[in-house]
């Protein structure tokens, strides 16, 4: 069985659970001990029997990491840092079926250095969103909003105009394959700071969206939560810490009729102009070149304040 740890992540193939990396806590004479590991344990939903891969020996000891599964059976480990390196620009890739670890060459590791960050895969763009974060290279937050491609094994950076809330230890989920939602982190580097804030990612159009201070007010500022996104439209929400009270409390937010809410009818697709190469992207209807990428025609984004409509509740 796994000792107890945190800054771990975790990932779901077929009957097995697979858990990676974080930090160990144990206890000695001297006091509390705290060490980064690159332990990988499968646990079988069958029997309920954990066991211990050695094929972690094969990577870095990590936390402060995101993980996401992508079709093959590929786990896509990113960002953390190490025992030995403050933060991680080299990406992991443990593949499930083969027991094995490898490092692809990234184009543009070094821009990509963040701990605490959030993330979400969308099977739809075969992307991987990650949102915020802490920077120790630069001892700063993170403001954006990246994708990783998991095929070419690049980074874009998506636009935030007109936003900057640097976050990080928050949580993001992804909605119907087109709306990111971010909820809570810390604001501040001394770690005293909460965000009770909401805020909706629209892919599509590549604008944020702040929610109502209604839903604000329900949502207390923690950070150490899950989010988990329901087929009826709705978001879950438990758990979490700020400071030094706990929470065990179960949230619902009710998402329903976004896309009318939020009027998005007339928006270009962002994320599949900037996958265009410059050759495709001249034929693209409604994308153009600019500079280094393809771009929708009408490059903007801003940060709306999102309709009344949504309802929020607390269950029970």
């Amino acid at each position: 069985t796994p000792a107890p740890r945190y800054g771990h992540t975790s990932v779901v193939y077929r009957d097995c659970m697979y858990v990676y990396g974080g930090t160990i806590i144990s206890y000695n004479k001297a006091g509390v001990k705290n060490e980064i590991t690159n332990e990988l344990w499968r646990l079988n939903f069958t029997s309920m029997v954990w066991t211990p891969l050695s094929s972690s020996n094969q990577t870095l000891s990590t936390t402060g990491h995101v993980s996401e599964l992508v079709p093959g059976g590929r786990m896509i480990v990113l960002l953390g840092h190490s025992r030995d390196q403050f933060a991680l620009s080299s990406t992991r890739e443990y593949l499930i079926e083969e027991d094995t670890w490898i490092y692809p060459l990234v184009s543009s590791p070094n821009a990509y250095q963040f701990v605490d960050s959030a993330s979400a895969y969308s099977p739809l763009y075969n992307l991987i969103f990650v949102y915020g974060g802490y920077s120790p290279k630069v001892n700063s937050l993170n403001p954006h909003l990246y994708a990783y491609h998991a095929d070419s094994h690049s980074w874009t950076s998506l636009p935030t105009n007109s936003f900057s809330a640097a976050v990080y230890q928050h949580t993001m989920v992804l909605i119907n394959d087109s709306y990111l939602l971010v909820n809570g982190g810390l604001k501040a580097k001394d770690g005293k700071c909460g965000y009770s804030s909401t805020f909706l990612y629209d892919l599509k159009c590549g604008t944020w969206h702040i929610l109502d201070t209604d839903s604000q007010t329900l949502f207390e500022a923690r950070q150490g939560h899950t989010l988990t996104a329901l087929s009826s439209g709705s978001v879950v929400l438990f758990g979490g810490y700020n400071q030094a009270i706990l929470f065990n409390d179960l949230l619902q937010l009710n998402l329903y009729n976004l896309p009318s809410l939020l009027n998005t009818s007339t928006c270009v697709d962002k994320i599949s102009c900037q996958q265009h190469s410059c050759v495709n992207c001249v034929t693209a209807s409604n994308c153009e070149w600019y500079d280094t990428s393809c771009q929708p025609s009408s490059n903007t984004s801003t940060l709306n304040s999102l309709p009344k409509g949504l309802s929020n509740s607390s269950i029970d």
